[in-house]
């Protein structure tokens, strides 16, 4: 025994772990293949029958008070027994990266099953991409980062291989049906599916061109008479926002109108994260592409409609670029971009002003506010108003209904300094004979709410009520 221990000391620590996974994962194996091959190995359906509704189950930290159906104890033992054979099944994956006799028929095992799985059930879809995360990170806390990587990508050519050969089939079967037939229905299984796993596959939405070779034609055909709709939070909804080919922007924008609902931890994780993260990176460094900074902040404000305050304190700040202030620092591109990135400011102040100035740390309102007026297309868009157009689908409503939530989020010793700038700007300034009369009379009103909410601020205060003559009314 100690010449065997001396031995091992010699071997490096990830040669030994591996023997001994290899020698667990293979027991793993053994166990998932005494199961009944009709059982489910990511989800908890136990044939291709069973039609519960899972989804509404799993994954619901955010959804508990919104079932109208509490989830049998039979339900709820299958979704534990799931959980467990996922990960068993997600782990045996590892064996992949094993070369030798011994192992390769569980290889063509998990190749076969895992091949199956994904050509015959949404839910396991989403937890195979979900679980490709998890085995990742895994893998990496044992070995070698580009060893990790390696493997990272033999699965997701495996992937993108199967998901575009399944693609291009629904293509072929989409044309060859005339345009009042093309829908869902007349795929098979195989090819319906590629379509929902295209939108949840990180390795397909991060590869344009097989978004455009495989993707884009199926995607559109099968939308011939309406909508895709999809009811949860996929990948491709997020990284759809951003994306400036139209079918598939307009497509994201209405996916995240009808998903009532703020997603869940895991979701944010799994199908926003990512996504948000890339566009922020890619419009963070100047020089900035005033198309695409327009999109993203289309797309920012959309989420964080969908989003509450506890999730833009700590997903959508905890992201390693602070989509609060990099709006700020996007204001002084003079760009039409500058209305998206007004709006999402707006959205923020109004659903968490604390966060907003959380994040400011060293930046003043009032040189936030300077950025705004001072930026040309600012008066731009004033000076383009039609006296006769509804202010609701006008540029002038943006441009000016950001004040309130603004000057209202501030404390009493930043709204005087902050008023006084604003009140020069609306009830002066945007006065000018050159703007429109409609203009003219929106500012002059948003001129005289910015006095009230101050006034009101320190009347309602009475450690400052003593004292508004002098703060305000000297002014």
């Amino acid at each position: 025994m100690a010449e065997l221990m001396n031995a091992l000391e010699l071997v490096p620590f990830p040669f030994i772990f591996a023997l001994y996974g290899c020698y667990i994962l293979e027991e793993y194996v053994l166990e998932l293949k005494s199961l009944p091959e009709e059982l489910h190995l990511l989800c908890p359906r136990k044939n291709d029958d069973d039609m519960e509704q899972y989804s509404k189950y799993i994954d619901n930290e955010n959804k508990n008070n919104e079932l109208d159906v509490k989830p049998s104890v039979e339900v709820l033992e299958r979704i534990s027994e799931a959980a467990v054979r996922r990960e068993k099944f997600l782990s045996c994956i590892q064996l992949l990266a094993f070369s030798g006799e011994e192992v390769e028929v569980h290889q063509q095992w998990i190749w076969r099953r895992l091949e199956g799985t994904l050509e015959r059930c949404d839910i396991c879809i989403k937890e195979y991409y979900k679980g490709k995360i998890w085995l990742i990170g895994t893998l990496g806390e044992s070995y070698d980062e580009s060893e990790v990587e390696k493997f990272s990508k033999m699965l997701d050519d495996w992937d993108i291989s199967r998901v575009g050969r399944n693609l291009d089939k629904a293509a072929s079967m989409l044309r060859s049906v005339p345009p009042e037939r093309r829908k869902l229905s007349v795929l098979d299984r195989a090819a319906m599916l590629s379509i929902f796993e295209a939108l949840s596959s990180t390795p397909v939405l991060g590869n344009e061109n097989v978004l455009r070779e495989h993707f884009d034609e199926p995607f559109k055909l099968v939308q011939s008479l309406r909508t895709l709709k999809i009811t949860e939070y996929v990948p491709a909804a997020t990284r759809f926002l951003f994306d400036q080919v139209q079918h598939r922007n307009h497509w994201a924008v209405f996916t995240w109108s009808r998903l009532g609902r703020a997603p869940t931890t895991s979701e944010f994780d799994w199908a926003i994260k990512e996504p948000l993260l890339a566009a922020l990176r890619r419009a963070s460094s100047p020089p900035f592409d005033a198309d695409f900074v327009d999109t993203l902040w289309r797309g920012i404000t959309i989420i964080i409609e969908r989003l509450n305050k506890d999730q833009i304190t700590h997903n959508l700040r905890g992201l390693e670029l602070d989509p609060c202030r990099l709006s700020v620092d996007h204001l002084a591109i003079q760009s039409p971009a500058l209305r998206s990135v007004i709006n999402t400011i707006h959205a923020l102040l109004e659903k968490s002003p604390g966060d907003f100035w959380d994040a400011m740390q060293t930046i003043s309102p009032q040189a936030i506010i300077e950025q705004i007026f001072y930026n040309p297309q600012y008066e731009k868009f004033l000076i383009a108003t039609d006296n006769d157009e509804p202010l609701a689908q006008s540029p002038l409503r943006d441009m000016l209904s950001w004040i309130d939530p603004f000057i209202t989020s501030l404390k009493n010793t930043h709204q005087p300094q902050a008023c006084r700038f604003l009140v020069h700007q609306l009830l002066n300034r945007l006065q000018e004979p050159r703007f429109p009369t409609i203009v003219k009379y929106h500012c002059f009103r948003s001129g005289l709410t910015v006095l009230y909410r101050t006034l009101r601020s320190f009347t309602d205060n009475e450690d400052t009520r003593g004292s508004v003559a002098t703060i305000v009314l000297s002014e």
